[in-house]
């Protein structure tokens, strides 16, 4: 499995491990609010505000999408459980999705929810 330093985002209960998301540890303890990829579409760039009012974000990995570069491959989930589990409300500007078959794989061997999504 992947192991290493982490980052949480300051806006929404995903953690990612910095080599993941291409951060440095000295920019991972760094003061201020971090918003996570998930807050803006990986293709473009929107920010759900922008892009409609609804990002579609992968329950595995940290890629999100607006409804224009949603990948035709992407199995949606709806709600993410594991982040309920968690305590966290489903955002209203989200809906979650395993984005490609990578994802849909290790959402299996983790063992996470995979709501209406199924591997196959």
């Amino acid at each position: 499995g992947l192991h290493g330093e982490l980052r949480g985002c300051d806006l929404c209960p995903a953690a990612f491990h910095l080599r993941c998301i291409g951060m440095a540890e000295e920019d991972a303890t760094a003061w201020g609010i971090w918003a996570c990829p998930h807050h803006s579409c990986s293709t473009c760039g929107r920010k759900a505000a922008a892009a409609g009012g609804l990002l579609f974000r992968c329950a595995v990995c940290p890629q999100a999408f607006c409804e224009d570069h949603l990948p035709a491959e992407a199995l949606i989930m709806g709600e993410n459980e594991r982040f309920q589990a968690l305590g966290a409300a489903h955002p209203k500007q989200g809906c979650y999705l395993l984005c490609k078959t990578a994802c849909v794989k290790k959402s299996d061997k983790l063992g996470f929810g995979c709501g209406e999504a199924s591997a196959s």
